[in-house]
């Protein structure tokens, strides 16, 4: 999740800025970077922005726009990546 209800969100080249303020994502491996750009959108009430992590790869707010928070539930209980610590979230 990158942005909620409210922020300034836009892709400068694979930059994300988050209400101008860049956003440092040491956990998206440069092999996985993107250098799309996307315009300024501001995210609507009750809804978030989601970018994955694979962003070369991944479909997320950048295609289907904004996920309303009814969409959104569930809890964590097991991981399995990275590989060195798969197993229950604690």
């Amino acid at each position: 999740m990158i942005g909620v209800a409210g922020d300034r969100i836009r892709i400068e080249a694979g930059q994300v800025y988050v209400n101008d303020q860049a956003v440092d994502e040491d956990y998206v491996p440069a092999v996985y970077a993107d250098a799309r750009s996307y315009p300024e959108f501001v995210v609507p009430a009750h809804s978030y922005f989601v970018l994955g992590d694979h962003r070369s790869m991944s479909n997320d707010s950048r295609d289907f726009g904004a996920v309303n928070q009814s969409f959104i539930y569930g809890k964590a209980v097991f991981g399995y990546w990275p590989m060195d610590k798969l197993g229950r979230v604690r």
